[in-house]
């Protein structure tokens, strides 16, 4: 499903200044944290010039965050085979709060 825009104005909001901190200005033109919507998740990636070919860009998983049907959020991790996993140390919570 896909989250409200009450939801992802305040994702929007976290996230946009995680993203700014992390993205060091002298680097910004060639290394940056973005994050994106997928129907009830938000993924939070790091995208830099290809090392194979620097004219693309790769995407480089960092968390995803998914909104659930008790209205709380839960972090989960990539392994090196791209799957998904949920973060079992980190409970979930009703605010989106990113260090």
């Amino acid at each position: 499903s896909e989250l409200s825009e009450r939801v992802k104005s305040q994702a929007t909001e976290t996230l946009s200044r995680f993203c700014e901190k992390r993205t060091r200005l002298h680097v910004q033109d060639k290394v940056r944290v973005g994050f994106s919507f997928h129907g009830d998740s938000v993924l939070l990636f790091k995208e830099s010039p290809c090392l194979q070919d620097p004219a693309q860009d790769a995407y480089t998983p960092i968390a995803k965050f998914r909104f659930n049907h008790d209205k709380t959020w839960s972090l989960f991790y990539s392994d090196q085979s791209s799957k998904w996993h949920l973060h079992e140390s980190v409970k979930p919570s009703r605010r989106l709060y990113i260090c």
